[in-house]
């Protein structure tokens, strides 16, 4: 009988091709590639395939995801996405050599952490063109430079942007063109040639394909479309990649096939991080219980109960399964572990009790 249990399948060489082709959109464009580990916790499989595949720049959001692309050997610059946490600052400059910034208390400490451990941190300072995840407004932009251009041991290297990721804003030529004209304003206010516009992230490579990028963006932080191959914003085929072969599996290759109808479960049909959560515990209930998982599918279709709920459920399903096929279900009200799991799926279910 096959052993089935969860699990997450991982091909470098196809994330490697898939970089290949992202870096070479980007680099004839003139825009250098920051890719991002974040998603894989900067596994050395993944970290290692990137680097051979000629990245420009390592990003993570995690100072020990940092730590760990050093310790694996990586010698590219390495960028913190996170806005820097003030207790943080430290680590941030000792880690990292560039770093997202949308605050300047932040900066402050920044400079102060630089200058006790000898280092030149450069930071890029973030703009908010109506994603609403991270930035400064606009017009705060000037006055911010305006104060980090007198930190010491900082170099504001540029300004950069995040669209297309709580709000949904989808990067246009428009977008890039705000802050492009927003960098021509801080110019001329502070003094600061500011050399590097960063774009934005994945959701920025079908304005690259389509010919809609302007030339001033000159950085781009890629993650996703290199692991899964695909665009962020509609889930079309990446851009470029050889047709007849999808950068997550070949034409008769088992493997890349279980791999593609992977990614279409997890990314096509949820795009939510929640919904995958909850896809994940209605598939551990479906493998522990044929009958309950399939009724437990149902209901959590709604979409009302959370991951914690699906797992007791899941749990408990299974144990009333097993007490049925022993033929053993007269004793499961008295049972002392029965009482037990009727406590714990009372006390996961109550969040469902208060929406229902």
């Amino acid at each position: 009988m096959p052993n089935f249990s969860p699990r997450l399948e991982i091909y470098p060489q196809r994330i490697a091709e898939n970089a290949r082709v992202i870096l070479g959109l980007c680099h004839n464009h003139g825009i250098q590639v920051a890719a991002v580990t974040k998603v894989t916790c900067a596994h050395p499989a993944v970290s290692q395939a990137l680097l051979d595949a000629g990245v420009d720049m390592l990003a993570d959001s995690r100072i020990e995801n940092l730590q760990a692309l050093r310790r694996l050997g990586a010698t590219l610059p390495l960028m913190l996405l996170r806005i820097p946490a003030p207790s943080q600052a430290a680590e941030v400059v000792r880690w990292s050599d560039v770093s997202l910034n949308s605050s300047v208390a932040t900066l402050r400490l920044l400079s102060q952490a630089a200058a006790f451990h000898g280092v030149l941190h450069r930071v890029i300072l973030m703009v908010d063109l109506g994603d609403l995840r991270e930035g400064i407004w606009p017009d705060r932009a000037v006055d911010a430079l305006r104060e980090a251009v007198t930190l010491p041991a900082l170099d504001v290297i540029g300004l950069g942007c995040n669209l297309a990721c709580y709000g949904g804003v989808i990067p246009t030529t428009e977008k890039m063109q705000q802050l492009i004209d927003l960098r021509h304003t801080c110019r001329a206010a502070t003094g600061l040639e500011l050399p590097v516009l960063c774009g934005g992230n994945s959701a920025n490579l079908p304005l690259l394909a389509a010919g809609g990028m302007p030339p001033e963006i000159n950085l781009l932080r890629i993650g996703e479309t290199m692991l899964l191959g695909c665009s962020v914003i509609d889930r079309s085929a990446l851009a470029g990649h050889p047709p007849g072969r999808s950068a997550r599996g070949g034409r008769g290759d088992r493997a890349g096939t279980q791999a593609l109808r992977s990614h279409r479960a997890s990314a096509g049909r949820m795009p939510s991080a929640g919904r995958r959560n909850l896809w994940t515990a209605a598939s551990v209930s479906a493998l522990s219980a044929t009958w309950g998982g399939r009724m437990w599918w149902w209901i959590i279709s709604h979409q009302k109960i959370p991951v914690s709920s699906c797992w007791a459920a899941a749990a408990t399903i299974s144990f009333l399964m097993w007490k049925m096929r022993s033929k053993r279900l007269p004793s499961v009200r008295k049972s002392p572990s029965t009482l037990a799991m009727a406590r714990c799926w009372r006390r996961a279910l109550q969040p469902m009790y208060t929406k229902w």
